[in-house]
């Protein structure tokens, strides 16, 4: 697994692939009671309990409520998603190195994380077909699930 504030040490392959199979382990979307999108859902206890494609790589502690709605390249919080969006110099209270994120990168991410919040279940695998095209991404992981089967 990787961890989104990592992402750059990862090829768009890698990325593809790991979210595709943590895709085949969901059992139902990251979802709000009002059917809205979330990156992560937690319990009473602030466990984990499920995530979006995108919300499942970003790491507990960089993760804020005022992030859900949002495309991840729309995210303005710094400590979440600023390594891979934003090209400038981190504040004094950043310690971690300024990544610079391709446009395909960048693209790659806000299609996947359209899969989940705007398509059906049952429409993930051919979607994730469309964006490894669109990406010119192998699609063997996909081949390698019989996804979302009865």
């Amino acid at each position: 697994m990787f961890k989104l504030s990592e992402v750059n040490k990862y090829s768009n392959q890698h990325i593809f692939d790991r979210v595709v199979e943590y895709a085949a382990t969901m059992t139902s979307k990251s979802e709000s009671e009002n059917y809205e999108p979330r990156y992560k859902m937690f319990d009473d206890s602030g466990n984990v309990v499920n995530a979006c494609f995108i919300g499942h790589f970003i790491d507990d502690d960089k993760y804020k409520p005022e992030m859900e709605g949002l495309l991840f390249s729309s995210v303005k919080d710094d400590s979440a998603i600023k390594p891979f969006k934003f090209q400038d110099i981190y504040s004094i209270q950043q310690v971690e190195p300024t990544f610079k994120t391709t446009k395909r990168r960048e693209e790659l991410l806000n299609d996947l994380q359209g899969i989940h919040d705007f398509k059906d279940m049952d429409e993930w695998e051919s979607e994730f077909i469309k964006v490894a095209k669109k990406h010119c991404l192998n699609r063997l992981t996909i081949n390698k699930f019989q996804l979302y089967a009865d």
